[in-house]
């Protein structure tokens, strides 16, 4: 065996000193950092409304205390329009990390200011991108950047009335199954429908709201992609033979006597209808204790193409200039998927938008009036539904909505045909959305 030199024996004592050192510094300077008070500040017109804000600050408390260097700051929109007062502040050089106004995100992504939250989902061991709704992607994901996260789904549905359909001898539509269908729908609305004893109609087989964003679930179910893509879309592709489809059947059933247009409230207060097609969750307002064996919330009937309805998503993301991306990361990350949070947003009366807290809401409702918690299931089930889409995101949509609704009006009334009518819309639908790229 060999002997070290005295000489080398220090000088290597000395350098693995030196290094233990430096180490030990690195490591108290990175906990010093990790450690340091860190603020997002939180956009949201969720604080100018009652019970949003209540829900808000529990929240904070809550992830405050799961991360003590993190404080949230809750930043209300005060009655303005959030882009508008975001980009004001931004340009000021005001601190905004995370927003969750739908209505923001659409020209902020197309800015390319929305971070990219790939890389946070990928290492994060709580969370994964499967724990999104896969019809929540399209506006989610835009060239493989993750830029956003769930709040809340919204899906709009059929509410029947049972006895009416008991009456009718007629099976109900969760009774038909794959039988549930727009000609089951037809020819349950035509043997519903009563006539009074002059001729007018006593009791509508089906109610619908015919506008733009109600009918683009029979656009879809008849086989209609509208558009070139579902955020920011560029090109309109109204005049197909699939939403010619769509139109007519609304139309023939509605100039048949079989079908009217009308609110939702009537169906329930005045129990003029067997069918409404275009229900949703917050309708459970006008529900009473013994209604559950009276209106009962189905899945939308199978056009000629598939099935499925329009989902609406609010969601939060964070703003790509963040000085703190790892904590706006926790703090959306919380919002979206944190099971405390999701049963809170629950006694709100929002559906949660991720997969794992739709797969427990019958557990987050325990406790809520029987009637209340079958209503939002059933939605919870029409939102599952895997021929699904997610609502097209313009800015452009209150200009289509424009064009559409009270021309489509007019069809209604057998005034004008519906090809003469997409003729005339479409050019006028791709110059609004035109306008807005510009």
């Amino acid at each position: 065996m060999g002997f070290i030199h005295k000489g080398q024996l220090v000088r290597t004592m000395v350098l693995v000193s030196v290094l233990v050192t430096l180490l030990l510094a690195f490591t108290l300077s990175t906990s010093a950092e990790q450690a340091e008070p860190v603020k997002i500040v939180y956009m949201t017109p969720l604080m100018d409304r009652s019970p949003d804000r209540e829900l808000l600050l529990e929240a904070k408390a809550i992830f405050e205390s799961m991360h003590p260097n993190i404080e949230i700051e809750l930043l209300a929109a005060g009655g303005e329009a959030p882009y508008a007062k975001a980009t004001t502040m931004l340009a000021g050089g005001v601190q905004i990390d995370v927003l969750d106004d739908t209505e923001s995100y659409i020209p902020f992504a197309n800015a390319g200011m929305v971070a990219d939250l790939s890389a946070f989902i990928e290492r994060d061991h709580d969370v994964s991108i499967e724990e999104i709704i896969p019809s929540a992607l399209p506006i989610f994901v835009q060239e493989g950047r993750l830029l956003a996260l769930p709040r809340l789904i919204f899906a709009t549905g059929p509410v029947i009335n049972r006895a009416y359909f008991s009456e009718a001898g007629l099976p109900t539509p969760d009774q038909l199954g794959d039988g549930w269908n727009w000609d089951a729908l037809r020819n349950s609305a035509r043997r519903i429908t009563r006539l009074a004893a002059d001729g007018s109609v006593e009791r509508y087989g089906m109610l619908h709201t015919p506008i733009f964003q109600r009918l683009t679930a029979q656009m879809h179910q008849a086989g209609a992609d509208l558009f070139d893509r579902q955020l920011q879309p560029t090109r309109a592709n109204l005049n197909t033979p699939e939403v010619r489809e769509a139109l007519r059947f609304i139309a023939e059933a509605t100039q048949e006597g079989i079908a009217n247009r009308a609110g939702i409230r009537p169906f329930f207060a005045d129990r003029n209808a067997g069918i409404h097609l275009h229900a949703n969750v917050n309708n459970r307002t006008f529900l009473e204790p013994d209604d559950a064996d009276t209106f009962q919330v189905v899945l939308p009937p199978k056009g000629p193409a598939r099935g499925g309805t329009e989902l609406v998503f609010s969601l939060y993301f964070v703003l790509k200039d963040t000085r703190h991306p790892q904590a706006a990361w926790e703090w959306v990350k919380f919002l979206a998927f944190d099971e405390t949070f999701q049963q809170m947003k629950v006694r709100t009366g929002i559906i949660p938008g991720d997969v794992r807290s739709l797969g427990r809401l019958d557990e987050y409702l325990v406790g809520e009036p029987s009637h209340i918690a079958g209503w939002v299931l059933n939605f919870r089930d029409v939102a599952l539904h895997p021929d699904n889409f997610s609502r097209y995101l313009t800015p452009a949509q209150s200009e289509i909505d424009g064009i559409f609704n009270p021309g489509y009006l007019k069809v209604l009334a057998g005034e004008e045909a519906v090809e003469s009518f997409l003729e005339r819309i479409q050019p006028l639908v791709q110059t609004a959305l035109d306008r807005v790229q510009q």
